[in-house]
C-alpha cells in the first residue's frame, strides 16, 4: 500500500509540474453523459463509440497483462513438482469443516 501511494504521489507531481500530461478520463457508458458535457449533448452517438473503444482498448489491455504474466507449460510442471517435492514435515495446516 505505502509503495503505490508513494508512487501515486509522484506521478500527481509531475502532472502537476506539468512533465506529464494527466491520464485521460476513464469512461463508462454510465458516466460519459457527466464527463464529457457538451460534447456529448452535442453528438451523443460519437461519444458512445469513443467510450465503447476506450473500454475495449482497457479490456485488451487487462487481457494482454494476464497473458505476459502466465506461466509457460514449463514453468508450470517446474511448480508444481516443486509443490510435490517440498518438505511438509515441519507445517501442514489443515482445516476440517462440518456441514450439517
Amino acid at each position: 500500500k505505502l509503495r503505490r501511494a508513494e508512487k501515486m504521489r509522484e506521478l500527481q507531481d509531475l502532472q502537476a509540474a506539468g512533465v506529464i500530461p494527466p491520464p485521460e478520463p476513464k469512461l463508462t457508458l454510465s458516466n460519459f453523459m457527466k464527463v464529457m458535457g457538451d460534447q456529448a449533448v452535442m453528438d451523443p452517438s460519437k461519444m458512445e463509440q469513443k467510450v465503447m473503444e476506450q473500454m475495449q482498448s482497457r479490456k485488451l489491455k487487462h487481457e494482454k497483462m494476464n497473458e505476459e504474466r502466465k506461466l509457460t507449460k514449463d514453468e508450470r510442471r517446474k511448480k508444481r513438482m516443486q509443490k510435490l517435492h517440498e518438505d511438509t514435515s515441519q507445517c501442514v495446516s489443515v482445516a476440517l469443516f462440518a456441514v450439517l
